[in-house]
């Protein structure tokens, strides 16, 4: 029985919110994809108006759609690691405690500040809550499937405090997906392993 007041964790919701991730990168990859079609479309009506050299015309719509396929592509990709440890729930979740956190703003080139969120553990480095995430500016929500716990990334940084123990969930390669603060979660399933299983695989990567 989970602890009142905590959220029962099993297998099957971790999956639902590697989903989560994966449905992002997909509709990323779409939108993408769509962008490119409209340039296109875009490009070409202009062309009948302005009537710019044809080959300058097929160079600029060659080049932007070849990048726009080229991050769809990898963006797809990335989904699908997430839609197989999602089906076929290959995933592993070891307990670790957190020892500090961090924030900072990261600018792009547009010079527009993104808050990044850090989580420090004693025995699996750290998770940056945003970095991983497709569509940042978006309302992304941890752990929608709950009732209880609906959480933004940066709910998930302020609700956490060193010393607080932490189901963390990785995917092949010894990638952290996902983290789950053990004061509002109880797990209940099969997929917890030994530290000592856990201090000899992260020894083989660099997260």
């Amino acid at each position: 029985m989970a602890e009142q007041g905590k959220e029962r964790l099993t297998d099957r919701v971790i999956a639902q919110d590697l989903k989560a991730i994966r449905n992002g990168y997909i509709k990323l990859a779409a939108l993408l994809i769509f962008i490119g079609i409209s340039f296109s479309i875009t490009v070409y009506a202009l062309n009948t108006v302005i009537n710019f050299p044809q080959t300058l015309i097929l160079a600029i719509i060659y080049t932007i759609d070849c990048l726009l396929i080229l991050i769809s592509l990898y963006l797809i990709f990335a989904s699908v690691k997430y839609s197989r440890a999602a089906h076929k729930e290959k995933f592993w979740i070891v307990t670790d405690k957190l020892i500090g956190t961090e924030k900072y703003h990261q600018l792009d080139k547009y010079h527009t500040r993104h808050p990044q969120y850090i989580l420090y553990f004693k025995n699996n480095t750290k998770y940056n809550i945003t970095k991983n995430l497709v569509f940042k500016k978006f309302s992304f929500v941890f752990y929608r499937w709950s009732n209880i716990i609906n959480l933004t990334p940066r709910d998930v940084y302020y609700t956490s405090t060193a010393g607080d123990e932490f189901y963390i969930v990785f995917l092949k390669r010894n990638k952290i997906a996902l983290v789950y603060n053990v004061y509002y979660f109880d797990y209940i399933g099969k997929r917890l392993v030994t530290d000592r299983k856990c201090q000899i695989k992260t020894k083989q990567t660099t997260l």
